[in-house]
């Protein structure tokens, strides 16, 4: 159960360090591995997994698995569905969280590798597109829109037994 005297690690790069004296560890769920998850666990650490459920990561290689428009090094610069408009400070796209249909495998994909990794819950980022249409280019990107999206990730959430956070849309709370 949670407490707000909960300590935290968050270590989204880099070589983790499991040896910090915290109750909870924020880590990104495609870089740490499964033994990582592992070994924090057997030390009575909750594990909170980290993935971007509002934007396209180039980097990220599992894009090309669901868009085959992608090629396997992560390259796309189109405005096809779902992606929307580039952030302004990084490689990042934003996606159109309307597109539902299209974001689902991929999203569910995430969701199920962050249970089978072990992790206890999940804390998706960039879930705030709709606060900015004019880096989206999707300026009838609504709140309800944006609600449908989060709920939605929080029942698959819960599917799986994860907890699941809220990162970037305090306008939510």
């Amino acid at each position: 159960k949670a407490s707000d005297q909960l300590t935290w690690q968050w270590q989204l790069e880099g070589t983790l360090n499991i040896n910090y004296d915290v109750d909870v560890y924020n880590v990104d769920l495609f870089d740490v591995s499964e033994d990582s998850i592992v070994a924090l666990k057997a030390t009575g650490k909750k594990v909170v997994c980290h993935f971007s459920a509002g934007s396209y990561e180039p980097w990220r290689a599992d894009w090309s698995h669901y868009f085959d428009f992608i090629s396997m090094y992560g390259i796309y610069d189109g405005d096809g569905y779902p992606f929307a408009g580039k952030m302004p400070y990084s490689d990042e796209r934003w996606l159109d969280i309307r597109e539902l249909d299209l974001l689902t495998p991929i999203m569910e994909a995430r969701l199920d590798l962050a249970k089978n990794k072990g992790c206890d819950a999940v804390l998706p980022s960039h879930v705030d597109s709709y606060s900015h249409s004019n880096a989206t280019n999707l300026d009838t990107l609504s709140h309800k829109d944006q609600l449908t999206y989060n709920t939605w990730l929080a029942k698959e959430a819960h599917k799986r037994n994860l907890s699941i956070g809220l990162k970037k849309d305090m306008k939510r709370i």
